[in-house]
């Protein structure tokens, strides 16, 4: 899941879903065709229940670091979502 949030080699500041949703509010120009808020909802929305659940991923126990990434990126979905 957290693969599908970032793209490597991405022109926007970091790549990050977040990051296209606050490009496309602050210059009103779409990443990739898309202003990526249905995407930043979804994973919003999943990240949130992934934290608040058994920490399970695909059958796989998240690991402190994973939990702390979640966390982390719900963190910046929210406040780029929140500037909408």
């Amino acid at each position: 899941m957290f693969e599908e949030l970032y793209r490597p080699g991405a022109n926007i500041p970091d790549g990050g879903t977040a990051a296209s949703i606050l490009h496309t509010k602050n210059t009103g120009q779409l990443v990739g065709g898309s202003d990526h808020v249905n995407k930043g909802k979804d994973y919003l929305t999943a990240l949130k229940n992934l934290s608040s659940g058994n920490g399970r991923y695909k059958n796989e126990a998240l690991s402190p670091s994973d939990r702390s990434l979640a966390s982390y990126m719900i963190n910046d979905l929210r406040n780029a979502l929140g500037h909408l």
